[in-house]
This record gives C-alpha cells, sequence and structure tokens, in this order.
C-alpha cells in the first residue's frame, strides 16, 4: 500500500493542549509536520470528529514560550494524530519557525 503522507514529519516534544468545549487535556507532540501532529495520548471519542483548540506553547530564540492556537480535528482511526484545520498565516509562520524554514 501506497503512503499517503505528503508532508514530512519531524520528531519534536512541544506541550499541548488539546480543547473540546469544557473538556481539556494535556499532552506532548511526538512529531509534528505542516499538516499536523502526533501527540503522546489518544485522545477519546468525546474528540473524535469535532473542531478542536490546540495550543502549543512554542520557544522562541530567547527560550520563552509562546502559546499558539490552532484548529485542528483528530484524524479518522490514529486518536493520537491532529490534522491542522483552517491555518492562519501566523500559523503558517509558526509551523515554518518549527521546521527550520
Amino acid at each position: 500500500m501506497r503512503e499517503r503522507r505528503q508532508d514530512p514529519r519531524y520528531p519534536m516534544l512541544i506541550p499541548v493542549t488539546i480543547i473540546n468545549g469544557g473538556m481539556i487535556i494535556n499532552s506532548k507532540t511526538v512529531n509534528i509536520s505542516r499538516s499536523g501532529v502526533q501527540i503522546e495520548d489518544k485522545l477519546p471519542k468525546e474528540f473524535h470528529e469535532r473542531d478542536l483548540t490546540l495550543t502549543m506553547d512554542i520557544p522562541d530564540e530567547n527560550d520563552e514560550t509562546q502559546m499558539v492556537l490552532f484548529q485542528a480535528r483528530v484524524v479518522p482511526d490514529k486518536p493520537d494524530r491532529l490534522k491542522f484545520q483552517n491555518l492562519t498565516e501566523e500559523n503558517e509562520e509558526v509551523i515554518g519557525y518549527l521546521l527550520g524554514d
């Protein structure tokens, strides 16, 4: 079977918070790509097929962190993966920064 992924993954541990209404899960990324992230934890069914808010604590050059908001959805049948949705210009810049662009 051919791999469908178009964007390479880069190993990266970044603290994240996944929010679904009043439910919140804290985790860390395992890897990141231009299209999404894999996290350490499998998200419960209440988070599947929903628009989620994903916050990432991004370190800057001064070792300070900036919280950046992303919209995301759980990848079907892969509860530890989130696909970015409706990326903003800031989101694109942050991803580029993380990936070394």
